[in-house]
């Protein structure tokens, strides 16, 4: 299967289905249609660069690279993580990060070498796209994980003296 290029009339066609919760945003006098509209363009700028990495990673499509990018990706997501928890980067970014890989990989590999049965587990098309969504999924989880686990902490802390 190849890949598709839309144009940019497309690409247009397809933001139009942002004005009707931007008209809504302004008519109402919400005070979010600004902040909607930079967290638009944040996105396609985002976008834009993602692309343009992809392109050369799938290019590429080397192992050592791939695996590289999914190490860059995990030290992004621990960070990431510590940023939204406010919790200590010094104390907590090595043991997240290291959770953040060992999961990763341990579920990655499973689903790309036992569920996709695929012949090369680092093709880039695959590799990466599926590290991405686990990352991104894993992150989300473990914000609410940590959140919830250090402000049960802090709340009984009398329990743990």
């Amino acid at each position: 299967m190849g890949t598709i290029d839309i144009s940019y009339y497309n690409l247009f066609i397809g933001l139009l289905l942002l004005a009707i919760p931007f008209f809504y945003l302004w008519k109402f006098k919400t005070g979010l249609l600004k902040p909607a509209v930079i967290g638009t363009l944040r996105m396609i700028i985002q976008l834009f660069f993602i692309g343009m990495y992809l392109k050369y990673l799938f290019l590429w499509n080397n192992p050592w690279i791939n695996f590289l990018w999914v190490i860059i990706m995990v030290f992004v997501a621990g960070q990431t993580a510590l940023v939204r928890t406010q919790l200590k980067r010094s104390v907590l970014l090595i043991p997240i990060t290291v959770g953040f890989l060992c999961s990763v990989v341990l579920v990655g590999i499973y689903f790309i070498g036992i569920v996709l049965q695929l012949d090369n587990i680092f093709s880039a098309q695959y590799f990466i796209p599926i590290f991405g969504i686990l990352m991104g999924n894993m992150l989300s989880s473990n914000v609410i994980a940590l959140n919830t686990y250090y402000s049960g902490l802090k709340r009984e802390q009398q329990l743990y003296r």
